[in-house]
């Protein structure tokens, strides 16, 4: 399963509890830093039995009106994929792609440019890309060897 990121501004709560600061919270930690890099070690995804992948990081698509803001975005997923590299840890990045179907160009273009990020960190640390079925699978075979 995916879980949300480790920081009280992603904790599940009740639409009543929901308010708009902490929608806008996160809306900025999308461009800044506030919340944390969120990378973690494969091991931590077992509990109790049940692998739950947390969340890095949502990747938002293109506005328009936040364009000024869209090189800070990525550079706030290069920094948290790098920090990831280097210390052996778990960068999960995950997007719902029918919300790429407005403004296309821009969305593949700044895909584009994450997944060529990666194939540096690949060649410069070792980083890994798999899917999180493939993560499950090497946490729950780790833990049926202890």
């Amino acid at each position: 399963m995916r879980g949300n990121e480790n920081h009280f501004l992603y904790r599940e709560r009740e639409e009543s509890q929901e308010n708009k600061l902490h929608r806008a919270l996160r809306l900025l930690d999308s461009y800044v830093n506030i919340s944390g890099y969120h990378t973690f070690s494969p091991d931590s995804c077992l509990k109790q039995d049940v692998v739950n992948i947390p969340s890095s990081r949502f990747l938002r698509p293109y506005m328009k009106k936040a364009r000024y803001l869209e090189r800070l975005k990525l550079r706030r997923i290069k920094k948290a994929m790098r920090h990831a590299s280097e210390y052996g840890e778990v960068f999960h990045l995950w997007f719902h792609s029918h919300n790429f179907g407005i403004n296309i160009k821009e969305n593949i273009a700044m895909l584009q440019e994450i997944c060529e990020y990666y194939e540096y960190l690949k060649h410069e640390f070792g980083f890994e890309s798999i899917t999180m079925q493939e993560l499950a699978q090497k946490v729950e075979r780790k833990e049926d060897t202890l």
